[in-house]
């Protein structure tokens, strides 16, 4: 939970200087990884754990930091992701980005669950869930995450070096959110967490 205010602290965070931003970035992974290790943080158990080879990550691209255009959604509505468990998951379509990368225009739809926003700390927090052209092959299948807040004017950082992958990329034991067909980004994303090279 400290992580993710971690990395949205880094997202509002201007790249002002090049090798800042690569620290800052540097530190979220570190910050990533030690979660991962540490018993008493980590969400895998202690079986788990012992075959953990650690976290992998795409090289650091400031390319992939871009500025998005926020539209809300006025008519909110209900909706149901699929998980990979295959059990639905109601979340509430809260707002469209749409940005450019690599050289190409994407839309996607960003989601709020009534239950994290519940959450201390939480409470304007926004899923941006997607998948790319790695997916199933450098990156895990069921997609990857970046985490948001709800903007007060009209533009979202959104920074892919941040992306994550859902603990059901580690761990069978969860149920996680899998990105809906309409937000599959047109150009492979190779920035944030990956699978580890094998």
């Amino acid at each position: 939970r400290h992580l993710r205010l971690l990395l949205l602290l880094l997202v509002a965070t201007p790249a002002a200087a090049q090798p800042a931003y690569v620290r800052s970035i540097q530190l979220a992974r570190a910050a990533s990884q030690r979660e991962f290790i540490d018993p008493a943080t980590s969400p895998l158990d202690r079986t788990e754990l012992r075959a953990f080879t650690g976290l992998a990550f795409f090289p650091i691209d400031s390319t992939y930091r871009v500025e998005a255009r926020f539209t809300p959604i006025h008519e909110r509505r209900a909706v149901t992701l699929a998980t990979s468990t295959g059990t639905p998951r109601p979340y509430l379509a809260y707002g469209t980005l749409a940005f450019m990368l690599g050289g190409k225009p994407q839309t996607l739809t960003v989601y709020r669950s009534e239950a994290v926003s519940s959450q201390p700390g939480y409470e304007d927090y926004l899923l941006v869930p997607f998948t790319d052209g790695t997916s199933g092959r450098e990156s895990y299948g069921g997609g990857r995450y970046l985490d948001a807040r709800i903007p007060t004017g009209s533009t979202v950082t959104l920074d892919f070096n941040l992306a994550y992958q859902p603990t059901c990329a580690y761990s069978h034991r969860y149920s996680c959110p899998i990105p809906p067909r309409a937000n599959r980004l047109t150009v492979p994303v190779r920035a944030g967490a990956r699978l580890t090279p094998q």
